[in-house]
């Protein structure tokens, strides 16, 4: 545990919004949205400019950047006043109820492949 504790001091704020920020682009589902707003506002039906280019995607990435910002700072707050046993049991109940819905999916996907 204390090298844990020792990493985490260590840890820059820039190197926290970095490895995120790669999380978040490593996750299909929002380059699936980023191609579907893009695609929305008919950014490839226009001729746009460098500086338009770069006003959509500063905007993408503020925008972004101040939802994990709500969402982190949301969740130390709620973990703070919850206490970390409650957090903990809720923690518990969420990874249940994902793995309940998971596990309806297969199933009704068996069910279509299959029809049984």
């Amino acid at each position: 545990q204390k090298k844990v504790k020792e990493t985490r001091k260590n840890r820059s704020l820039v190197s926290a919004h970095l490895s995120t920020c790669l999380l978040t682009i490593a996750n299909p589902l929002t380059l699936v949205g980023l191609v579907g707003v893009t695609a929305a506002s008919g950014v490839g039906m226009q001729n746009l400019h460098a500086p338009q280019i770069a006003i959509l995607v500063g905007g993408i990435m503020l925008g972004s950047s101040l939802w994990w910002l709500i969402l982190s700072s949301s969740a130390e707050w709620l973990g703070k006043k919850l206490g970390t046993n409650l957090f903990h049991i809720l923690n518990l109940i969420a990874g249940g109820a994902i793995t309940v819905f998971g596990a309806w999916q297969l199933v009704a996907l068996a069910h279509h492949v299959w029809k049984f």
